[in-house]
């Protein structure tokens, strides 16, 4: 089985969308566990009804607020699924998206695998632009930017266990835990290089603001994955901006 965890914080506008992503699956042996972090708007409502018409999905609300990580956290604590995959309130994925990771782990004896994905807007109108994935990410890709996107991920956990995000940051907690996790396994990351999940780009996403991310990501995330001094820090420093600057341009927004 696979477990899918959803955090979901006032997201009533797209949460559906998620969902009926989820129940189109051409794989169906899955559970979907709906994290819902102290929602203020029908974010529970909305939840709630798909939870009572389809018993894989199964809503859980945190009594606190626990943000994306904390939230995801819950979700895994609560999984009885041997695979693990994330697929965030306002995002969505293709029907085969599942079948075909899930036999791509199977037929290879992967432990983790990340697949290529669009974005999309607030209307839903897709960005022709692909991200496009590497067949294999090792550890010291991560030195660059972070090459994965969190909604395409899916793990074995009989391999590598319990995956938890760091609850102490507020950006990239996904890249230290991708990160922590290559450098402490044996384990790499394999990529297909299909398009398979739709990233949703609004105002509220926290990486919107590229200038803070980057800021963060010198100040805070070096510092927990990486032992470097100031000269290695701005050579990779310099490979970030140029990356991230490069997707910017390419994902610069629709007309």
């Amino acid at each position: 089985m696979i477990s899918i965890i959803t955090a979901a914080y006032n997201c009533e506008k797209y949460l559906g969308q998620a969902i009926e992503s989820v129940i189109a699956q051409t794989f169906q042996d899955w559970e979907m566990l709906i994290v819902d972090d102290v929602s203020t708007d029908r974010t529970t409502e909305i939840a709630q009804k798909y939870a009572q018409s389809d018993p894989r999905i199964r809503l859980i609300c945190s009594h606190q607020k626990l943000y994306s990580a904390g939230a995801r956290n819950l979700g895994t604590q609560h999984a009885t699924g041997t695979y693990i995959a994330f697929l965030d309130a306002d995002d969505c994925w293709l029907p085969q998206k599942l079948k075909i990771q899930y036999e791509f782990m199977q037929k290879n004896n992967h432990a983790l695998s990340f697949t290529s994905y669009q974005t999309f807007n607030h209307e839903g109108k897709v960005h022709p632009y692909i991200l496009k994935v590497k067949p294999i990410v090792k550890y010291r890709d991560f030195f660059y930017s972070n090459p994965i996107g969190c909604l395409t991920v899916m793990y074995d956990r009989n391999k590598v266990g319990n995956l938890f995000f760091p609850t102490d940051l507020f950006f990239q907690e996904d890249y230290v835990l991708w990160t922590k996790t290559l450098q402490q396994t044996k384990y790499h990351f394999y990529g297909i290089d299909i398009p398979l999940a739709f990233y949703r780009l609004h105002p509220y996403n926290k990486s919107w603001n590229k200038w803070k991310v980057a800021q963060y990501h010198w100040a805070t995330v070096y510092r927990r994955c990486f032992n470097w001094n100031f000269f290695q820090k701005l050579y990779y420093f310099i490979f970030y901006i140029t990356i991230n600057l490069r997707k910017y341009y390419y994902l610069r927004p629709l007309k």
